[in-house]
């Protein structure tokens, strides 16, 4: 309610009460199936308190997932790749070893049975296609396993990410409306209702100074 109103000023409004009633309506109470939030004002200092609801299955989600963010923060992703990169090469080798290995001693058979000492280009014509083929096999093993060992890395970096995620999708979650809001602003409260007071001083001033002033016209008989 406003100050009190003598006759003839203005009513002072509640500028405390309404700086008070501003600041709760921008800290709204809510509840949700992953917990609430509730509000506190101090009507004396107009300092909010909030206090936050977490239900014990929301709170056992919480620590698991920072559980997993803590393993997730150890995992080397470039690691995980050069890993990768080495075991599928090596895999790949220990089967294009032994075929290429047979592949060598069938064209050095082929090449004594066609009389090769005694055509040396077309010997060397022969070891070079081999030898071609057989880099081309080497070097393909090499590039899917490059590809491998990056497809390896960037799930590992989406799997060391996604508990992060879904801690920050859950934190959003239980803390729906994190609004801290402004305080009550009882200084600019205090300063409405002393510019109103005083204008009212002013106003009644000001009318009992008219008066005093016709009153002293009609002693002097309207005289100067």
């Amino acid at each position: 309610m406003g100050g009190g109103n003598k006759k003839g000023q203005t009513a002072v409004p509640d500028y405390r009460g309404a700086a008070t009633a501003t600041s709760a309506s921008s800290r709204p109470n809510w509840e949700s199936q992953f917990g609430g939030q509730s509000w506190q004002i101090d009507p004396k200092t107009g300092q909010a308190t909030m206090a936050v609801n977490t239900p014990a299955g929301v709170q056992g989600t919480i620590g698991n997932l920072q559980g997993n963010m803590n393993a997730a923060s150890q995992m080397d992703p470039t690691q995980a790749r050069n890993q990768a990169i080495s075991s599928n090469y090596n895999q790949a080798v220990s089967r294009l070893d032994p075929q290429w290995g047979q592949n060598d001693i069938n064209l050095k058979s082929q090449m004594a049975n066609l009389g090769g000492t005694d055509n040396p280009m077309a010997g060397q014509q022969a070891q070079g296609s081999f030898d071609r083929a057989k880099n081309d096999a080497y070097q393909g093993a090499m590039n899917n396993a490059i590809q491998l060992g990056n497809q390896t890395q960037m799930a590992q970096i989406a799997q060391s990410e996604l508990p992060f995620q879904q801690y920050g999708q859950l934190q959003n979650s239980v803390y729906a409306n994190p609004y801290m809001g402004q305080g009550a602003n009882y200084l600019g409260a205090a300063q409405n209702t002393y510019q109103a007071n005083q204008a009212n001083t002013n106003a009644a001033t000001g009318k009992k100074n008219s008066t005093l002033g016709g009153a002293s016209g009609l002693a002097t008989g309207g005289k100067f």
